[in-house]
């Protein structure tokens, strides 16, 4: 049997070898809506048909609420929508109380910034990917939300998913998601 602390890794490197496809990097420019997608039990192409919702203008995962983010082309790379700048950062955001790691991280919000202490925050996707699946940080690629589909009128928060030795999954009550940049300012 398989340890169960090597299924994270495992999952990443399925996401990350499928470089035979286009290159995902030229489709993360510009404008778009970002797809929330539920990657719990498996990758795969099929992850693309688990759609939950998408994300809102202050970062929140809804239903069909999708706002449209823009990505800064030069450093720092952030994202914004029409309500300021995104980032895990903001204090006053829901914590994942559920996670050992994640306890104490905000959940993601887009808006003005606040006077708390920030440091630069960036976002990118990986190359040789056959879509533009959006990161952060250290190579964080997957989320973490309440395991709840999202009805009209929901706004539920995202957080960024940690794991390690003393969790080595998605929390319970909980799902693993991936968040597929889909744009709208293609010609």
């Amino acid at each position: 049997m398989m340890p169960q602390g090597l299924l994270p890794t495992i999952l990443s490197a399925l996401l990350w070898t499928q470089a035979a496809r286009a290159d995902s990097v030229d489709e993360f420019v510009g404008s778009a809506r970002i797809q929330v997608l539920n990657i719990t039990s498996f990758w795969d192409d099929g992850a693309l048909d688990s759609r939950i919702g998408c994300i809102n203008a202050a970062g929140m995962l809804t239903l069909d609420d999708c706002a449209v983010f823009t990505r800064f082309d030069a450093s720092p790379n952030t994202l914004y929508t029409k309500a300021g700048n995104c980032t895990f950062q903001n204090p006053n955001m829901p914590m994942n109380t559920d996670s050992i790691y994640g306890q104490n991280t905000p959940a993601w919000w887009c808006g003005e910034r606040g006077d708390w202490p920030m440091y630069e925050e960036w976002y990118y996707t990986l190359n040789g990917q056959p879509y533009p699946f959006v990161c952060t940080g250290n190579i964080r690629c997957f989320f973490d939300v309440k395991a709840v589909v999202p009805v009209a009128g929901d706004a539920l928060p995202i957080w960024t998913y940690f794991w390690g030795s003393q969790q080595m999954d998605i929390e319970a009550g909980h799902w693993r998601v991936t968040l597929l940049w889909e744009r709208v300012d293609k010609e």
